[in-house]
């Protein structure tokens, strides 16, 4: 009665702890989401000047990261109080992701991000690196100064019910963020901005402010843009009104009143408005195109006789099809449609019209550079996605170095291209090999800068493999997670097929919980809960962070690899297929895939598996961390682990399960509730399953009860492996099958296309700074 008792305490705790992130995690009354990256503890403030409520970042990533403070040196008395700490990344991987949830599928977003470097950590070398909305190439943050902040912003439509910006290392130093936010718009807003084109700003500047820090934003707008002011007192005259300036019914872009209260007109009353921007290259983009939107009203209420008309001009061409009257105290824009690209500048020129007797005005100007919204986060081959993915939504790239026998797609990736040739040198011509499946052998390789890497190549003679090659190199251009396995590149030359993974030093997991791991040791208690821990992060961003969301099948522990640190990650998507949330949570597939004694009875008996089928094979791998067995034991018939586990767990033994090579060092408490997820993971009806957001904070607090007893005295939460005085001449790289499909694992027809994958080389020379005066 007492342990029941104890139980259900400890669930009610769960259930409290769950809901505190999940609220924090989640948009407020108003729908933001407004995020102070690196702060620490719990607690949320309001900006004095906003009355904003911001939150610290723990409750939209995964522990990643660290807290620091900049320097002392560039605090100031008007610096706002989240650019006085970041989060940076030294050990997240190649990608670090902020995870922005409880979202209207379908509504557009403005998302931006804020980065003040501060000199946080003493190095005075401001990095360089990339970022994402999503898969999605958003821009490349260029830290030119440690005082002053970057804050990229896009609009962007979200497909789904969540939303990540992730910050990805390109080897030009540490990515760090200061603050994340994101603001709902109404749909109608931006038109530009759609299912497969998402708005980056170049700038949005409020022409008339006498005042070069009077900035507009919330609530002066309530979709909380930034207006900078741009103030010209040699160039313009301001004029302005303290009256209500009204959007038109309809309105596309909704200006502030208080943007719109303010306007210029030239100096000398015959003359142009005039200004500039200049295109800033991207790595991924070269060439971008622009969106351009100038905001008019009339502040003057004119008499009978005088007009005030112009004409708006793009490097001497017509920018609008005629002559422009604004309308008194009422928000008008005019703005192009399709981008505009290929030119060296834009030049605005407003020019009053022969029949005007007043210079032009205007009001304000936004100015977006567009990106591909296009790539989802899964295979958008597979017909599981169709109703997702619509067709004329992907722009067909032209047939290229190769005569393949598999039609083109449309997907352009990030990762490096490497020839044969190349992995013959990084792999000194294919001489140390990791491991070996269906698809091929993995060969340890060394890049040129001395990174260690893992090279899947595809076996001439193998007559499977091509298919899950295409999957798995689809999959992952697609999903970046901090514990999924990152590809560094790929070759596809000729008949040549190779994927190059980040190298994990430390093999599977498998082989640390069975015993045949490096020189013979075990994990602690301690490092197998934070590996379990972080395998069920990767397999809930599968399962929620994708969209449509993605089913591995075929989890187990020797798809489940360990780097240096420990840091566990998911594995060998050759398998992995998307489902559709429209139609339940089915897929439907041509044939039953997975390993003995991980499958899923449900998916077995329907062949059609769901996120509780993977939910099924991860509590088969807890069932293993906790007793150090494997799936099948001959005992002496073969008996599955779930079964070997249950009898004995209904009779109290936990002692009898939990693996004796521990020696007893672990908290029992929180075995017994490792077990008892493992045990509901693995229910025979996936409807009594948890999900794997649910198996995430269970296992937390597995790990949070072995740390407090760590603390009080008990051991080491960190502790190091147990050695069992194994051979120290073992095999170092006999566990590397994770890099591939093993030969335990069904083959299965997929239906993926085939495609041809680019790569564009090259950095922007600068940060976009927005329109500039002539």
């Amino acid at each position: 009665m007492a342990a029941r008792s104890w139980l259900l305490l400890l669930c009610l705790a769960a259930v409290a702890t769950t809901g505190v992130l999940q609220a924090r995690a989640q948009p407020d009354s108003i729908g933001f989401i407004s995020i102070d990256c690196g702060l620490p503890g719990t607690a949320s403030y309001v900006d004095d000047t906003t009355k904003l409520t911001y939150s610290p970042d723990a409750a939209f990533i995964d522990g990643a990261g660290s807290n620091h403070n900049i320097s002392a040196e560039y605090i100031t008395p008007k610096l706002g109080k989240r650019y006085l700490n970041v989060r940076s990344f030294p050990d997240g991987g190649a990608r670090s992701c902020y995870t922005l949830r409880s979202l209207e599928a379908g509504l557009k977003y403005l998302v931006r991000a804020t980065f003040m470097y501060g000199n946080y950590d003493g190095l005075r070398r401001p990095p360089v690196f990339d970022l994402y909305v999503g898969v999605n190439f958003w821009t490349m943050v260029n830290v030119t100064a440690a005082d002053s902040p970057l804050i990229p912003e896009a609009i962007i439509l979200v497909p789904g019910d969540s939303l990540q910006v992730c910050l990805v290392n390109t080897g030009a130093g540490t990515p760090f963020i200061s603050g994340l936010d994101l603001r709902p718009l109404k749909s109608t807003l931006y038109p530009q901005a759609n299912e497969t084109q998402g708005l980056v700003l170049l700038g949005r500047m409020n022409f008339g402010p006498t005042d070069i820090t009077d900035i507009v934003r919330y609530p002066d707008d309530p979709h909380d843009r930034f207006w900078l002011p741009w103030v010209d007192a040699t160039s313009w005259d301001s004029i302005s009104t303290t009256k209500n300036v009204q959007n038109i019914d309809s309105d596309l872009f909704e200006a502030p009143s208080k943007v719109m209260q303010t306007a210029i007109t030239p100096r000398n009353g015959s003359g142009n408005i005039e200004f500039y921007w200049d295109p800033e290259p991207q790595p991924k983009d070269p060439t971008p195109g622009y969106i351009g939107i100038m905001h008019f009203s009339e502040l003057q209420l004119l008499p009978s006789n005088a007009v005030r008309q112009f004409y708006i001009n793009l490097n001497g061409k017509l920018w609008y099809p005629k002559a422009f009257t604004p309308e008194y105290l009422y928000t008008d824009a005019t703005y192009n449609s399709n981008p505009y690209r290929g030119v060296a500048r834009y030049n605005i020129s407003i020019n009053a019209t022969a029949n005007s007797t007043l210079p032009p005005i205007i009001n304000a100007v936004e100015v977006f550079s567009v990106i591909s919204t296009a790539n989802v986060g899964t295979d958008s081959q597979d017909g599981t996605a169709n109703n997702s993915v619509k067709p004329q939504n992907l722009t067909p790239m032209s047939h290229v170095p190769t005569g393949d026998a598999y039609p083109q797609s449309s997907l352009q990736l990030e990762n490096r291209r490497f020839t044969y040739k190349e992995l013959e040198m990084i792999t000194n011509n294919f001489q140390r090999v990791l491991g070996q499946g269906g698809f091929g052998k993995v060969y340890d390789g060394f890049l040129e800068d001395g990174t260690q890497v893992a090279v899947k190549l595809r076996s001439e003679s193998s007559n499977q493999g091509v298919k899950e090659f295409l999957a798995e190199a689809q999959t992952l251009t697609r999903i970046h997670h901090k514990n999924l396995v990152s590809m560094v590149g790929y070759c596809k030359d000729g008949e040549y097929m190779a994927l190059v993974y980040e190298y994990m030093s430390e093999g599977t997991l498998q082989e640390h919980v069975l015993g045949n791991g490096r020189n013979g040791r075990y994990l602690s208690w301690a490092q197998r809960l934070r590996i379990a821990l972080e395998s069920a992060q990767g397999l809930e961003y599968l399962h929620r962070g994708c969209n449509p969301p993605l089913i591995h099948r075929d989890v187990k522990g020797a798809n489940i690899l360990l780097n240096s640190k420990l840091e566990a990650k998911i594995a060998d998507f050759g398998l992995t297929k998307a489902f559709n949330r429209e139609n339940g949570t089915q897929v439907s597939t041509n044939s039953l895939v997975g390993t003995h004694g991980y499958v899923d009875p449900e998916y077995y008996a329907t062949g059609k598996p769901t996120t509780k089928s993977d939910v099924y094979s991860f509590g088969v791998v807890v069932l293993q961390v906790v007793t150090g067995r494997p799936a099948v034991l001959r005992d002496p018939e073969p008996t599955s682990i779930i079964q070997w586990s249950r009898q004995r767990l209904a009779r109290g033994n936990i002692e009898g399960v939990v693996d004796p090579r521990m020696r007893g060092d672990h908290d029992v408490n929180g075995v017994w509730k490792a077990a008892d997820i493992a045990l509901k993971c693995t229910a025979q009806s996936s409807a009594q399953r948890p999900t794997m957001t649910d198996v995430v904070a269970q296992l937390q607090e597995c790990l949070e009860l072995e740390e407090a007893r760590a603390r009080a005295g008990g051991g080491a939460a960190n502790g190091g492996f147990y050695n069992t005085g194994g051979s120290s001449g073992s095999d170092p790289y006999s566990g590397y099958n994770g890099y591939t499909a093993d030969g335990q694992s069904t083959d299965v027809s997929q239906s993926s296309t085939a495609f041809e994958m680019e790569h564009n080389l090259g950095r922007a020379p600068t940060m976009p700074t927005g329109p500039a005066a002539r």
